[in-house]
């Protein structure tokens, strides 16, 4: 699943480097979903730029979960991307 980062309006809070990851896996835990793994890499934002807080931060959040986890992931603000298998 993936999530389009935002400037500063992530449930989260704010990420300063690529290490704070933990904290977006503190806050899933806190909310029952369980990760395998997570990652943040950069994301084309097609020469948007705002500052606002709901603007795209130019990174993309993407966690892989137990398929149990996707309908809570959900309601955080994940999308669920289409895995190799299904395609």
């Amino acid at each position: 699943m993936y999530f389009i980062e935002t400037q500063c309006g992530d449930v989260w809070g704010i990420l300063k480097k690529s290490e704070d990851l933990s904290i977006i896996k503190n806050y899933l835990e806190k909310q029952d979903v369980f990760t395998y793994g997570i990652s943040r890499e950069d994301y084309d934002v097609n020469g948007i730029h705002c500052n606002a807080c709901s603007c795209p931060s130019g990174w993309i959040i993407i966690i892989r979960i137990p398929e149990s986890d996707i309908e809570k992931a959900k309601e955080i603000g994940f999308t669920r991307t289409i895995s190799i298998n299904q395609a």
